[in-house]
This record gives structure tokens, C-alpha cells and sequence, in this order.
């Protein structure tokens, strides 16, 4: 009975021993992958190594990470799925698990991330979860063992993801922020070619050459290379320049023009109310309208075709665009102005002239004629009479 009992109090201590050294090791392992996601705040390598270290501790051969960002869920990283899939995204107005489950098991598998997950063969799912909120989630395929993901197995990616997540915060934040100095840039940037166009506008009273400035400010500013411009006269529009957009489709487009609201300001075609311009101007490669509004009358439109580096036209550009035509057309009202006063000052002149060989051609004095009495007197409706 002695032996039998220092038998299981040698076993319980060598288990105690083993267990306390797998923890340890655990720990050091885990402390080891910290160091790893923290080393660098780049979104790409967190998730990179997130998704790596399992792969390779497991023996795991696929696996996708999907953060939440602009209101839906898309795959920021993924290993071993067909390319078709890397771009997924997903609404992320259903309910996203709170612990790590097996796919099959979540909802029956009828959630859109956990049916395209049982499509690309992704089994198990572990979330990370931040102040109660999912910021995305981490699926992994089943192990090349075929052997089901054990407890102890379990705990580590759990464990794996509770580090994760600060990272990933942290690496969302940097991103941001990068973003934001981004734009401030972009902004700086356009203010400062605003203000040198706005120089180059203002150093020219002629309408021609005004045009040509704003032409090549769409050119080198937005990267445009089509565009047709279209200004109102007598109550229809004209095509006043035109580059890259046939003219009797300019012309038809001109035409329907005339029967919608005016914009406030520049406007994706898409946007547009009415569906059947909308479509035709996109059939013709119009991806863009910026109206020419001054003092809340219309004077044209401008069409504004694709950029050369295949960029959507984003918020920004669209308030560049608005501001840019503002400027020019102010220039323009201007330069009209300009020609009405020389207009104005060369009939003043001319009349003038006028009103002086009139007066030249009256006699200086009366005849005197015997027995009678002569006088006579002009005075002219205006400058003439």
C-alpha cells in the first residue's frame, strides 16, 4: 500500500512538473509572438504574423483575417484561398460572435462571413473582441493532421487573439493617422495650386485664354483627358471646347441638359436623378458633371471623363472640381465685363466723334436776308440728334 502510494505521489509531482514547464512555455511563447505583432505598427505585418504563427504551430494551410472598416467587414489578409475570394466583403449589420467557435456551429452557418467561410473550406473562427466590440475575426482551415483543434490548442489561439487585438488597434490607429496626413496634404496641395490658378486667372481679362487655364488645371490637376465644355447662350448650350467625346453625343447630351435641376455642385454621374442622362453619359465615358453657376444663373456645364490612373473622383475632388470652375468662371464674368466697358467706352467715342461733326456741319451764324428775321437752334436727343 506504502509503494503504491509513493507511486502516484512520484506521478502527480512529474505531472505537476511537465504541466508547470508546458505552461511556462507557453507563456514564453506567447511573450515571444507579443514582442513579434509589436515590433512594427503595419497593419499588413500584425496581420501577417497573426495569421502565420498559427499556420505554422498548427499545421494549418489556409486562413483569412477581416477587420471592420466603413461599415462592412473585407478580408485584410489571407493564406491559401483561390485569388477570387481575397477581396471579399461583408454588411456588418449581423451579429458577429463575442467567443471562438467552430464555423458549422455559428447560427448553423447561415451568417454571410460563415457561409462564404464553409465555401473556401475555413473551419474554425476566433474574433477579436475590443471594449465588447468585434473588430474583425480570424478564420483558419481544418489542420493537415485532420485531427479536430484540441482544447489546449484552442486556448492558444484565444490567447493568441487577446494580444492581437491590441496590436491591431493599435496599427488601425497609425493607420488612421496616416490617412489623415494623407488628406491634409492632398488639401494643402490643391490649395496651393487653387491659389496659383486663381493668378494665372485673374492676370487675363480674355475669355479664350481663361478656358485654356481651366482646361489645363482639369489636365494636370485631376489627370483628365476627356472633357467637353458647354456653355448657355439664347437659352441652349453650345460646345464650347470638346476633347475625347463625339459631338453629336456632346450635342443630344446638351440638349437634355437643359431639362434637369441644376447641381449644387460637381456631381458623379451616377448620382444623377435622372436615370436615362445618367446612362448615356456613362455609355460615353462621362464619369463626372461640374456645373458653371454665377450669381445663381447657369452658364454651361462641364463633362468630365475617367482619370488616367483609373481613380474614382472622391469627395475631395469633386469640392477641387466645384471650387476650380468657380474660379474660372468669376474670371470669365469678368473678362465679360471688361468687354462690355471697352464696348460701352468705344461707342461713347464714337459718338462723340459723331456729335462733333454735327455740330460742325451747323453754321456758326445765321444769314442776314432783308425784311427778315432768321433764327434757329439744335438741341440733340443725346449725344447725337
Amino acid at each position: 500500500m506504502t509503494q503504491f502510494l509513493d507511486y502516484l505521489s512520484e506521478k502527480y509531482q512529474s505531472e505537476s512538473i511537465d504541466e508547470i514547464n508546458r505552461r511556462l512555455l507557453e507563456l514564453t511563447s506567447l511573450f515571444e509572438i507579443s514582442q513579434i505583432l509589436n515590433e512594427s505598427l503595419e497593419l499588413d505585418h500584425v496581420l501577417n504574423n497573426i495569421l502565420l504563427i498559427p499556420m505554422g504551430r498548427l499545421m494549418i494551410p489556409r486562413g483569412v483575417i477581416l477587420l471592420k472598416k466603413h461599415k462592412e467587414y473585407k478580408i485584410e489578409m489571407s493564406k491559401g484561398i483561390p485569388a477570387e475570394y481575397r477581396n471579399e466583403s461583408f454588411p456588418s449589420d449581423h451579429e458577429m460572435p463575442k467567443k471562438s467557435c467552430l464555423v458549422k456551429e455559428y447560427k448553423n452557418g447561415t451568417h454571410p462571413i460563415f457561409k462564404f467561410a464553409q465555401k473556401v473550406n475555413l473551419e474554425f473562427c476566433v474574433p477579436f473582441i475590443s471594449q465588447n466590440r468585434c473588430l474583425g475575426l480570424a478564420l483558419f482551415g481544418p489542420k493537415l493532421t485532420k485531427t479536430p483543434f484540441s482544447e489546449e490548442e484552442i486556448n492558444f489561439l484565444n490567447s493568441l487573439a487577446s494580444i492581437a487585438t491590441s496590436s491591431i488597434e493599435n496599427a488601425l490607429q497609425v493607420e488612421k493617422i496616416i490617412d489623415v496626413n494623407k488628406q491634409l496634404d492632398e488639401r494643402i496641395q490643391e490649395l496651393k495650386t487653387l491659389f496659383d490658378i486663381a493668378q494665372g486667372l485673374s492676370a487675363t481679362l480674355e475669355h479664350s485664354k481663361i478656358l485654356k487655364l481651366l482646361v489645363y488645371a482639369l489636365m494636370g490637376q485631376m489627370m483628365i483627358t476627356r472633357y467637353t465644355i458647354l456653355m448657355k447662350k439664347n437659352g441652349n448650350f453650345f460646345i464650347q471646347e470638346n476633347k475625347g467625346l463625339n459631338e453629336s453625343v456632346a450635342e443630344s447630351i446638351a440638349e437634355k441638359l437643359l431639362k434637369i435641376d441644376t447641381p449644387d455642385q460637381s456631381i458623379l454621374i451616377k448620382d444623377l436623378k435622372d436615370g436615362n442622362l445618367s446612362k448615356t453619359l456613362a455609355n460615353n465615358g462621362v464619369e463626372a458633371l461640374t456645373p458653371m453657376v454665377h450669381q445663381n444663373k447657369l452658364l454651361g456645364y462641364i463633362l468630365i471623363g475617367s482619370r488616367l490612373n483609373k481613380q474614382q473622383f472622391t469627395e475631395n475632388d469633386l469640392e477641387f472640381l466645384t471650387t476650380l470652375v468657380s474660379q474660372a468662371v468669376i474670371s470669365m464674368e469678368n473678362a465679360r465685363l471688361f468687354q462690355e466697358t471697352l464696348e460701352k467706352q468705344r461707342i461713347e467715342e464714337e459718338l462723340n466723334v459723331a456729335r462733333t461733326m454735327q455740330k460742325k456741319l451747323l453754321p456758326k451764324s445765321l444769314p442776314e436776308i432783308p425784311d427778315y428775321d432768321i433764327y434757329g437752334f439744335n438741341i440733340p436727343s443725346r449725344q447725337v440728334g
